[in-house]
């Protein structure tokens, strides 16, 4: 069980057969995609920040992350896309920090990227998720 969200939903791609299969859990990173790396990949970040609150017990938390998908073709992008969306969506586990996580879809979306002599499809898969822990003074 991960200690953080980016290895949990790493965990996640590297245990669904499906996805596993359409992109290998090896070629998706966090952060930065390595030049080089054969395409499909695949990039997993945080780009907001974090909404939170507490209670007498718990802190509660509400992040967005995003994966974005680059391949070569359009249909391929497409079965990826809906392989991460039945991956991730509705997730509700726990963090081994004593924390459970709740992941809901924001939005997806694709564009067309011009490279010189090719043609690369980016596929952006949007979630919200939603973290409870414990609190440490409660």
């Amino acid at each position: 069980m991960a200690a953080t969200v980016a290895g949990l939903l790493h965990e996640l791609w590297a245990a669904h057969t499906t996805l596993e299969g359409l992109l290998p859990a090896e070629r998706v990173f966090t952060g930065r995609v390595p030049i080089r790396t054969p395409m499909p990949y695949a990039s997993i970040t945080q780009p907001a920040g974090m909404a939170s609150g507490q209670s007498n017990l718990h802190r509660y938390g509400q992040e967005t992350w995003r994966v974005q998908v680059w391949c070569e073709r359009y249909a391929e992008g497409e079965a990826i896309q809906r392989a991460v969306e039945d991956c991730f969506l509705n997730y509700n586990g726990p963090l081994d920090t004593g924390g459970v996580l709740c992941i809901g879809h924001d939005s997806s979306f694709s564009l067309q990227e011009e490279e010189p002599g090719r043609t690369v499809w980016q596929f952006v898969i949007q979630f919200s998720i939603s973290i409870e822990r414990p609190r440490a003074d409660g």
